[in-house]
């Protein structure tokens, strides 16, 4: 399955206020920083349909990305050997393959997309391709997140509900409408 999502050029309402539920892209857990709702432009873009496994990262830190300063040209050269978290961390991690990476810095992302050969979202094409242009709440839609039934989630990995990231790809019912 490809791995990329296009996202279409045009408007879409970025951010979110708490004012009127009759208005677009009601939140009543929205913050401040938030509002006002805006419209923005995009150019087309596209957008990684999961976050990037830990196996995936792994590549990178074995093709030696963190001693190859071209792929740092955003900063941070230098800074890391590998995400945060200390020994046992990466342990779990290397352990546990298909979960997304974590405890990467912006840095650190900046570095692996450059070597991968592609680039970090902006904060608006993140959005859009989360929030959609119709502003849904959630990635899936209005709906809350779910509470378990019979212990399992549906939609998303929540409140520390699991304890730990979930594998890539465990909550289809959690994607965008878009694949996302």
């Amino acid at each position: 399955m490809e791995n990329w999502i296009e996202i279409p050029s045009g408007l879409f309402l970025m951010g979110a206020q708490k004012l009127n539920p009759k208005e677009p892209n009601y939140d009543e857990e929205a913050y401040d920083d938030e509002s006002p709702v805006h419209p923005v432009f995009l150019s087309a873009y596209r957008i990684g349909r999961y976050p990037v496994t830990v196996e995936e990262y792994l590549r990178f830190v074995e093709d030696r990305g963190y001693a190859k300063a071209s792929y740092w040209k955003a900063g941070g050269f230098g800074k890391w050997r590998w995400p945060a978290g200390g020994r046992a961390a990466r342990e779990e991690q290397v352990d546990n393959p298909t979960r997304p990476v974590v405890g990467v810095s912006w840095y650190e992302a900046s570095a692996y997309a450059a070597w991968a050969g592609c680039r970090l979202p902006t904060e608006a094409e993140w959005e859009l391709a989360a929030r959609g242009r119709t502003g849904r709440k959630y990635p899936w839609g209005d709906e809350p997140p779910n509470e378990p039934i019979a212990g399992l989630l549906r939609l998303a990995n929540f409140d520390r509900i699991v304890g730990h990231p979930a594998p890539v790809g465990t909550y289809p019912l959690g994607d965008t409408p878009e694949g996302i």
